[in-house]
């Protein structure tokens, strides 16, 4: 391959210039929004995309240069959307932007605006933006079209109201003289702007916040998902579209102000469009490619705790941190006594009589509390079979199930049934199938963290519950040292997308929200972590791992951050110290909830 000393190798789909400077970005952008490319023909561009094609399976011809290939890379990322291989339509490409936005700016800045003329820009402006960022949206994870149009009409909304309001008020002020007044009226359209592009990215983005976004290793593999990466990158993201339309829209008014006392203006008013107009275009082509330059797209070590990753990345290490964390806590001991004390009272009246008695376990794991359970349902209906199906996603967790059963005795009056399924995936398959099976006992425990909704989740369950059946639901305690932990923290922890920060006082409150009837009982646990505060000791450095779901938190977070956190860990909020130790409030929840009739 012929070399080209100006062009750096070709990379398939990568940058050309350095993303970690601002000057490689601004260059990168200035390709993006260069306007040549919409010239390109058809020719050209089949040319442009076979030349890749050829590239990506070996085949390239004999002498084409690195400056060929960033050549054609560019006219085809311009053209085509890079997810489902279309032509973008010309006025909504990015290279589009500059020369078909332009004469919207200009309209926004017209002197001596109606209140119709300000409503007509504004509007036409968003609607110019809605379709931009529709034409070039991520098609690989669809937004639906609703959150779109709910942008699209917050972003009009504001922006209208913005500005008819701004020069209403400048209408009113007396203090203002006719030419001040001019003047002030002219920097209207910025504020209306800024703040419905701002408007946009929280209606179409505000869910990041709840859900984080992914976050990537080195080599691109996704490590987990962060709410505080969500944060800045909605952050950076609002900036940006801030900083986007000031030097357009701030710019020009106060160049035509100086233009405008020229002898040339004064002498011949017709030019003030054309002036006008260029000011504006060259404003828009400068402001573009700086503001969209100011952050990189993929930010690396975006926050202070980007470096860390979910416990999650590694099944290893967190089975075991589970392991150990069951060793150290008396958490299978209060769930014993809860099953023990209160379970046989709450299954005295299931069954309405019948034969049998069916049981669903939602996230049974490996099987050792299911069993316990059923004994008690089989104590207090002695005569009667038991047909246990079994939810759980994990098949590691479903053959030790199965083991269990296998050497466990008397189980005669006992059959089971294993679906290797996500409580989603089981309750889309039901829909699906039409299935009206009830159930007399649905337990799910600890399982509600993992699930996409836990209202529709309980809604599913309530609706396949026998009369006289029960739900019982256990997690952590709104009083526990974890709800205590994950409300001041949550935020700065590697959340991982299969599992949420919820407690039993979020399920109550969810239980209470659709109408239903509940009992809750607390489960006293606490958890020995004396460990976790001796520099260097392995099982310590496990528990912390799961106090914090982080792999190697205490590796990996900031110093500062993990003296904050580890200090936390032991204030009453979380933890009591008896004798020389240091016991974490392991405090769980039981939420039985009640059929309606």
């Amino acid at each position: 391959m012929a070399e080209d000393g100006e062009f750096i190798p070709f990379k398939l789909g990568k940058p050309r210039f350095d993303q970690s400077t601002f000057y490689g970005r601004l260059r990168h952008y200035l390709d993006i929004v260069d306007p040549r490319t919409l010239f390109v023909t058809k020719g050209q561009l089949k040319e442009a995309v076979e030349l890749l094609d050829n590239y990506k399976h070996g085949n390239l011809p004999s002498g084409v240069t690195n400056k060929q290939l960033w050549e054609a890379q560019k006219i085809k990322q311009a053209i085509i959307h890079p997810d489902t291989n279309e032509k973008i339509f010309m006025p909504f490409r990015m290279s589009g932007y500059i020369p078909f936005g332009t004469p919207i700016v200009v309209g926004l800045l017209l002197p001596n605006q109606t209140l119709i003329s300000t409503v007509f820009w504004q509007w036409l402006n968003q609607s110019h933006n809605a379709c931009v960022n529709y034409a070039n949206r991520n098609a690989t994870k669809p937004t639906p079209t609703s959150k779109f149009i709910l942008g699209y009409l917050g972003a009009v909304g504001s922006a209208v109201s913005i500005a008819v309001g701004l020069n209403v008020m400048i209408q009113k002020a007396n203090k203002f003289s006719p030419a001040t007044r001019h003047l002030v009226q002219r920097f209207v359209p910025f504020p209306a702007v800024a703040s419905a592009n701002v408007c946009n990215v929280v209606l179409m983005r505000h869910i990041e916040l709840d859900k984080g976004i992914d976050v990537l290793d080195a080599d691109g593999k996704v490590v987990g998902s962060s709410r505080i990466a969500a944060q800045h990158a909605l952050l950076e993201t609002a900036l940006t579209r801030i900083a986007l339309p000031m030097p357009i829209l701030v710019l020009p008014p106060f160049v035509m102000s100086f233009l405008e006392k020229t002898s040339l203006l004064r002498s011949h008013p017709r030019l003030l469009l054309p002036v006008h107009s260029l000011v504006c275009l060259a404003a828009f082509g400068l402001a573009l490619p700086l503001a969209i330059s100011l952050f990189p797209q993929m930010s690396e070590n975006m926050d202070k705790s980007s470096s860390m990753r979910s416990l999650f990345s590694d099944h290893s290490r967190y089975v075991k941190s589970f392991q150990l964390f069951l060793d150290r806590s008396t958490e299978h001991q209060c769930m014993q006594e809860f099953i023990n004390k209160e379970l046989p009272d709450i299954l005295s009246r299931i069954g309405n009589g019948n034969s049998s008695i069916n049981v669903l376990g939602i996230g049974s794991g490996s099987g050792e509390v299911d069993l316990q359970m059923l004994r008690k349902v089989e104590e207090k209906h002695p005569e009667v079979h038991i047909n246990n199906d079994i939810v759980e996603p994990s098949a590691e967790h479903v053959m030790l199930y199965k083991e269990l059963v296998s050497r466990t005795p008397d189980l005669q009056k006992m059959s089971f049934k294993w679906n290797k399924m996500t409580s989603s995936e089981y309750e889309k398959q039901m829909k699906e199938e039409n299935e009206k099976k009830k159930w007399d006992f649905i337990h799910m425990i600890q399982v509600l963290y993992y699930v996409e909704s836990i209202e529709e989740t309980i809604k599913f369950c309530h609706q396949h519950l026998e009369k006289n059946g029960k739900i019982v639901i256990i997690l952590v305690s709104g009083n526990s040292g974890w709800a205590s932990l994950w409300k001041k923290y949550g935020s700065r922890l590697p959340l991982n997308d299969i599992c949420n920060y919820i407690t039993s006082r979020d399920v109550k409150e969810a239980v209470d929200r659709m109408g239903l009837k509940c009992q809750h009982y607390d489960l006293p646990s606490i958890m020995d972590i004396t460990e976790c505060f001796i520099d260097g000791n392995e099982e310590g450095e496990l528990l912390v791992d799961f106090l914090t779901e982080t792999l190697h938190f205490c590796k990996t977070a900031p110093p500062s951050f993990k003296s904050e956190l580890m200090e936390y860990l032991k204030q009453p909020d979380c933890s009591t110290r008896k004798d020389d130790k240091i016991v974490f409030n392991n405090t769980l929840g039981a939420i039985v909830v009640e059929p309606l009739f």
